[in-house]
């Protein structure tokens, strides 16, 4: 029985999954100190991120942090880090809160931590760029997505892409693009230039016919 009160008058962050499933008040990574672990969640700039813990309590408030992945931070990382503060301990009666990550927060590998009461625990989460719509999340990977139509693969905590055959990375390398299409825009961009360059002669010769015949017979070479 005394060991029930005492799971009960602890708690810990449960979504993202954390590093050690044991609290401590003495580390700010849980028990054991553990190092930095494999990612268990992610978020794109600009949206929200959910985060859960076990709710064995009614009252206080939670402290979110998101730092570059350490092992054991301190509290001058912290600082640097802070992503929310003073969270009530159950919004809506649900202890969870909805946290939203700044638009430009540098897409990579970061360290959430946790903290109520003198509790810490983290997780190691991905910040990443908006994916072009219609991908889906790779199986078992929290930051690459696969591309429509068979384009290919990003990277969206890197930045970075792998092309189909047939593609090519985009300018902002965050989309493959087909390289025939490409290629026909291209074209198409020199074919106008060509174009303007007519249209503009023409008008010259035009205008020039119009208001200045002379001129235009000495281009010509006639007397």
């Amino acid at each position: 029985m005394i060991l029930a009160i005492t799971a009960l008058a602890h708690d810990k962050m449960a979504s993202p999954q954390p590093r050690v499933t044991s609290e401590s008040t003495a580390q700010f990574c849980g028990a054991g100190n553990a190092a930095v672990g494999q990612p268990s969640g992610s978020v794109i700039q600009g949206t929200n991120l959910p985060v859960r813990w076990d709710g064995n309590h009614a009252t206080g408030n939670v402290n979110l942090y998101l730092i570059t992945p350490v092992a054991n931070p301190t509290q001058a990382i912290l600082n640097a880090g802070v992503l929310a503060q003073n969270v009530p301990y159950k919004t809506g009666g649900s202890p969870s809160a909805s946290v939203p990550v700044p638009a430009d927060k540098e897409p990579g590998l970061y360290t959430l931590v946790w903290e109520w009461s003198g509790y810490w625990a983290c997780a190691e989460i991905y910040v990443t760029i908006q994916p072009p719509e219609g991908s889906t999340l790779a199986s078992g990977s929290y930051n690459v997505y696969n591309l429509p139509d068979g384009r290919g693969t990003l990277d969206a905590a890197a930045g970075t892409v792998t092309c189909a055959d047939g593609y090519k990375p985009n300018g902002d390398n965050t989309d493959c693009v087909s390289k025939a299409a490409a290629g026909v825009a291209i074209g198409v961009f020199f074919l106008v230039l060509i174009v303007v360059g007519v249209a503009v002669v023409a008008g010259t010769v035009i205008y020039m016919k119009k208001k200045h015949p002379e001129k235009l017979g000495m281009c010509n070479g006639s007397a």
